[in-house]
């Protein structure tokens, strides 16, 4: 072969997989695309044994060879190419569609053994006999046959082949050929002919036009006139009977949507007719009952006039004629929490992502409470958090990033349900927090108080109950974190004030501190949960 022409090489197929969103590794794709590339021969194809389609249109192949390595082949495009024979297609026996057209073949042959093939195309190629297509006899299966822009010129033949070759083919194209102007009546004889045939050259075959195919084949124009009438008449009668139906069952629904209105309209009078008549003479009709709203406001002190259950009519319902009197809203009491006398279970300490966050935001705030975890353990961890090991920092943290988001920020509403062990130990840190005080016991007050100067007297002194003012604390930093973090490290530690004017100083107002009353401890804490000195926040 001449060295200039383009062949089909490994590194040619692996460039077209790729090229074609495929993959390089040649058993993993389904798919060859190799058309308008100039191949003269198939070939080199052992590789890519699980490719189930495979185009080589629009090339210079002169014959059908060495695809017999493809066993899992189901279509097979070899249109615009230079083949004259039907030739090594045994061994494909999941083949489905072969696309032959606009090749040189003469004859159809070696189709015995395509068990499963139904489409054919031999289109515009170089049939002249209609007994070169008995090779067709041998696949029963084809649904589909395209014989079109042929040469053939007897037509009576062509179309007496098909009853007697391929009596259950659905789509036949025979348009094209030298005998389709001259050949009278075709698509009568074919329709007529073949019970199972939708589809001819361009048109569908319709159920009217079936219809008088068939009464043409026995009596005529007449009679095919005749059965497409009666045809029209039965789809017509078919029709109106469908509507008729559907009218009743619209006014059926239209009936008893209104019986539906005209009950609750009769149910709403009565129940205001004995309403009127319990607020004038304090007696309630009978049938009726008195049930209290639902609504949580304070109209729900009234009471609503309904009508008696029908379900149980031979239960005589006793009823009163006092004035309704108005009811109190008594609070519910709250169920005492049950002492826990139990022993505290121990549970191993596990870092989280969300004991990883508690971490960061007690380090922002500088409160630590190193009850449950060692100080190096914590200086470790935040460590990793702040500055990772592994060499690529930008792509760990995106993933860290990506990590949170799915363990739980932002769930939509109707999204998969959260981890049970997530939700449990946020639901024991957030009551513990609420029992603690939210980590404020121990914080100290400060109130602005406004003194006078020459009687040194406070205007507020005569309040028995002042409201104190919290204000945020000044960062307080424990001993132990400070010899975990180091107080000259500067990492953790709070800004350096500003110093003040002396005259802003002699301006501003004194600020007294004053401690809030201690709470009684409760009588029996549980042994898991622990009041934090100095007002730190437990890591957990």
């Amino acid at each position: 072969m001449d060295p200039g022409i383009p062949r089909i090489t490994s590194e040619v197929l692996r460039k077209a997989c790729v090229t074609n969103r495929g993959f390089e590794l040649p058993e993993l794709n389904e798919v060859l695309i190799l058309h308008y590339r100039g191949f003269r021969k198939i070939e080199n194809l052992e590789e890519y044994h699980n490719v189930r389609s495979i185009f080589l249109e629009c090339n210079g192949i002169s014959r059908i060879e060495n695809l017999e390595v493809m066993p899992q082949l189901v279509s097979l495009y070899l249109q615009s190419n230079c083949i004259t024979r039907m030739e090594n297609l045994d061994l494909l026996c999941n083949l489905q569609y072969l696309n032959l057209s606009h090749n040189s073949i003469s004859e159809v042959e070696n189709l015995g053994t395509l068990n499963v093939l139904d489409t054919l195309n031999l289109a515009a190629n170089k049939f002249e006999d209609v007994e070169k297509l008995k090779g067709l006899s041998e696949r029963p299966t084809l649904r589909s046959v395209d014989v079109s822009a042929n040469y053939f010129e007897d037509g009576d033949a062509l179309v007496d082949f098909w009853e007697s070759n391929l009596p259950n083919v659905q789509c036949l194209y025979i348009h094209h050929n030298p005998c389709s102007r001259a050949l009278k009546d075709g698509r009568r004889r074919l329709i007529s002919r073949l019970p199972k045939l939708r589809w001819i050259d361009e048109r569908p075959v319709t159920s009217i036009e079936r219809a008088g195919c068939e009464a043409w084949a026995v009596g005529g124009k007449e009679a095919e006139m005749e059965a497409k009438k009666g045809h029209w008449l039965k789809e017509k009668e078919d029709k109106e009977k469908s509507f008729q139906n559907f009218r009743r069952v619209q006014e059926a629904h239209a009936e008893r949507a209104k019986a539906q209105k005209e009950a609750q309209a009769r149910r709403d009078a009565a129940r205001d007719k004995a309403e009127a008549a319990l607020k004038e003479t304090g007696h309630l009709k009978d049938g009726f009952v008195l049930m209290p709203e639902r609504s949580s406001g304070p109209e729900s002190q009234e009471k609503d006039v309904n009508e008696a259950p029908e379900a149980t009519p031979e239960v005589e319902i006793q009823k009163e004629a006092v004035e309704p009197e108005p009811v109190e809203s008594v609070e519910p009491e709250k169920p005492e929490e049950p002492e826990d006398t139990e022993e505290p279970e121990i549970v191993p300490f596990e870092w989280t992502s969300f004991k990883d966050r508690c971490l960061g935001r007690l380090v922002a705030q500088h409160r630590y409470n190193f009850n449950k975890v060692t100080e190096q353990e914590c200086r470790r961890r935040y460590g990793e958090l702040c500055r990772p090991s592994q060499p690529n920092v930008a792509e760990n943290r995106q993933a860290a990033a990506r990590k949170s988001i799915e363990e739980g920020a932002g769930r939509a509403a109707d999204g998969p349900p959260p981890d049970a062990a997530a939700v449990k130990e946020v639901s024991q840190w957030f009551v513990r927090r609420i029992r603690q005080g939210n980590g404020g016991e121990g914080v100290p007050v400060k109130k602005k108080v406004s003194i006078n100067t020459e009687t040194n007297e406070n205007p507020e002194e005569s309040n028995e109950n002042p409201e104190p003012v919290r204000t945020h604390p000044r960062h307080p930093m424990s001993s132990e974190a400070q010899s975990l973090f180091g107080a000259s490290s500067g990492l953790f530690a709070p800004p350096p004030r500003q110093p003040l004017d002396p005259i802003q100083l002699q301006n501003q107002e004194p600020e007294i501190l004053i401690e809030p009353p201690k709470t009684p401890a409760p009588p029996a804490p549980r042994p898991v949960i622990s009041a934090s000195p100095e007002g730190l926040h437990d890591l957990d």
